[in-house]
């Protein structure tokens, strides 16, 4: 897994700037906001992997589907009121499907 190195030392810096002037040194301000930053990054691609294996599962399940039954699961994709990340992607491939039987 590869991650971009100037994005978590620019998040750091940031998190770093906000707490100048509580009384740590900036060595220990910067090693704490490191810290964090590479938290976050690992927690984001983690989300990201999680993601990307509900995306492929749901794409054996869209093969075996029918078209009735791929519209109908559209529909109650886009009947929620907050749409995830998850649910576009989901939305996306189901789409594709559609358009492959319909032509």
């Amino acid at each position: 897994m590869n991650y971009n190195l100037s994005s978590i030392m620019s998040a750091a810096w940031v998190i770093a700037r906000r707490f100048i002037g509580n009384g740590e040194s900036l060595r220990a301000l910067l090693r704490r906001a490191l810290k964090q930053a590479w938290y976050q990054a690992k927690v984001a691609a983690q989300m990201a992997r999680k993601a990307a294996q509900r995306v492929q599962v749901s794409a054996s399940q869209v093969e075996a589907m029918t078209y009735a039954a791929l519209a109908e699961w559209a529909f109650v994709i886009e009947c929620q009121d907050r749409l995830s990340t998850a649910d576009h992607d989901q939305l996306a491939l189901i789409r594709h499907a559609m358009a492959q039987r319909n032509d």
